[in-house]
């Protein structure tokens, strides 16, 4: 059956249908990437960011604890000590929990970190000894090699989370992209189809119009005498 032959009723319905049909893809190509774009920005803040702040929350917990190591006589300095020191562990288990790269990297660290804290305690220990001169050579001699080695771990650990980071974030914008595409592509066929349709309809109504006016010009008529003032009725069929 040719779609011409077809009511114009139901070819209405077809092109509305087609039309609804073309809608839904819409719906469903949207509602797809945008969970997309949900779960990649999930992931976004519950991996590499919360290990960039956790890092720098640990390294916050390292600086406390290397300036009281100076001066360990200090109003309060063990209590800010002991606080850093369990805010570090908190921190520990939050890159364990969060890290997306090798769980080594975050050991590794985690080694460096109680060799460095372990060396600020003897270095507090011969502050109180009462050997605070020989206790700041150390400190500055050796503490300089140990947070060199500290910054190397803690980069290897950054990098893999800043790498992660951008990673997807170039995936959202590909996603995004595909995104705006397909949806330019079905808006285009959507006002292609409604053309169509469109046209389709508007000829199937046209032509019978045109066929049943040339019908209607076509078919002979009766003359009609009008009279005017200068052609008056005839004299019998003048009214009286």
């Amino acid at each position: 059956m040719r779609l011409r032959n077809l009511k114009v009723g139901t070819q209405l319905r077809l092109g509305l249908g087609l039309i609804l049909v073309f809608v839904l893809g819409i719906g469903l190509l949207t509602w797809r990437t945008s969970n997309v774009l949900s779960s990649q920005t999930r992931t976004l803040y519950d991996h590499p960011l919360k290990v960039r702040n956790a890092l720098g929350a640990l390294t916050a917990d390292m600086l406390i604890i290397h300036r009281n190591a100076d001066d360990p006589n200090s109003e309060g300095a063990p209590g800010r000590v002991n606080a850093a020191k369990l805010d570090a562990s908190r921190q520990f288990d939050i890159l364990y929990d969060r890290y997306l790269g090798p769980r080594a990297d975050v050991s590794d660290l985690e080694a460096g970190f109680m060799d460095w804290y372990a060396f600020n305690e003897k270095t507090v220990l011969m502050h109180q000894a009462g050997g605070p001169i020989e206790a700041g050579i150390r400190n500055k001699k050796t503490n300089r090699i140990l947070d060199e080695n500290m910054m190397a771990r803690f980069s290897k650990v950054t990098d893999f989370a800043s790498a992660k980071a951008k990673l997807i974030y170039n995936n959202s914008m590909i996603e995004s992209r595909n995104l705006r595409n397909q949806l330019a592509l079905i808006v285009s066929v959507i006002l292609l189809t409604s053309l169509i349709v469109s046209w389709g309809l508007i000829k199937g109504i046209r032509n019978p119009l045109m066929q049943l006016t040339a019908a209607g010009m076509s078919r002979p008529t009766n003359s009609v005498y009008y009279p005017t003032r200068s052609t008056p009725w005839p004299t019998r069929f003048r009214p009286t």
